[in-house]
């Protein structure tokens, strides 16, 4: 299991969101795993024969970790910087004092975190359930850890406060960008055009066709390549293109290229793939930006 998911993280940047997709599976699977009693755990696990490390349990365990370290190497780095504080809540239940629980706090602040450090706090604190139903329900949204019913009288919680977000106070689609990256969901979750973003264009370059070499490549708006299409001679060695993988049938079958990245989470599910020759017209087309809503 983690050799395959560590084989899938050298592939594509896209692949971040099938690792996140399997570590939320992972983790689902190990929820439904604890709704049965641990001592019925145990007993089931003695009877499949095996050692602890190769149990069940384990297995799930370890398989959503390594999911999880995965996707934190393949985080975007796009510069995002967020000012944090996870508080450490302790409680315990005290039935010699009038039957009433009793509180410790203990405050851990970071004053810039990336992406692949935040998600990996989220993991090492276990936190992966928002305060709220909505992200523009409130502006102080908290991450906490699931709830738990309290283990001989104690129980143990972890917050995530999000303080800023590139040196702002956090927006509903700075919430909904923290839960995508940590994996928590929010019961109505922020939509891109709901956040006020317009949906973005992508440009195909062909930038060499002859001979048996076949070499284009896919750019956004501001220039930079987000995918690259080889075969023939491009190619690594024993390596296969995505004709050969059949996603596109021709080298100007954008449909099946726009499907294809959509898919892989390269461009976004609202994203356009345009020709060469349209994206910079589209380019040059004034008040682009404005002209284009939610």
């Amino acid at each position: 299991m983690e050799e395959l998911i560590e084989e899938m993280s050298k592939r594509l940047p896209g692949e971040r969101k099938i690792l996140l997709e399997i570590r939320d599976l992972l983790k689902e699977a190990s929820g439904k795993w604890n709704l049965i009693d641990r001592s019925r755990q145990n007993e089931l696990t003695n009877g499949h024969n095996v050692h602890e490390e190769y149990s069940l349990r384990h297995c799930l365990h370890y398989a959503e970790e390594a999911a999880n370290e995965m996707a934190a190497m393949n985080a975007p780095e796009n510069g995002d910087s967020f000012k944090i504080t996870i508080i450490k809540i302790h409680r315990s239940y005290d039935y010699f004092d009038g039957n009433s629980w009793h509180s410790t706090e203990k405050f851990e602040e970071f004053e810039s975190v990336g992406a692949a450090e935040l998600m990996q706090l989220a993991r090492d604190y276990n936190i992966s359930e928002p305060s709220a139903l909505d992200p523009r329900e409130t502006q102080n949204i908290l991450f906490q850890t699931p709830n738990r019913h309290p283990i001989h009288g104690i129980k143990t919680e972890n917050q995530l406060h999000i303080l800023r977000v590139n040196g702002h106070e956090p927006e509903p689609k700075d919430y909904q960008r923290v839960a995508d990256l940590i994996g928590a969901k929010f019961a109505h979750p922020l939509e891109l055009e709901d956040a006020k973003q317009h949906d973005p264009i992508y440009g195909y370059y062909i930038n060499l066709d002859e001979r048996g070499d076949f070499y284009a490549d896919v750019r956004d708006r501001d220039g930079n390549t987000v995918y690259e299409v080889r075969a023939g001679d491009s190619l690594e060695e024993d390596g296969s293109s995505i004709f050969d993988d059949g996603f596109m049938r021709h080298k100007e079958d954008l449909v099946g290229l726009g499907r294809y990245l959509r898919d892989m989470g390269i461009i976004s599910k609202g994203g356009e793939l345009l020709s060469m020759s349209e994206f910079e017209k589209r380019l040059e087309e004034p008040g682009d930006d404005d002209d284009l809503t939610a």
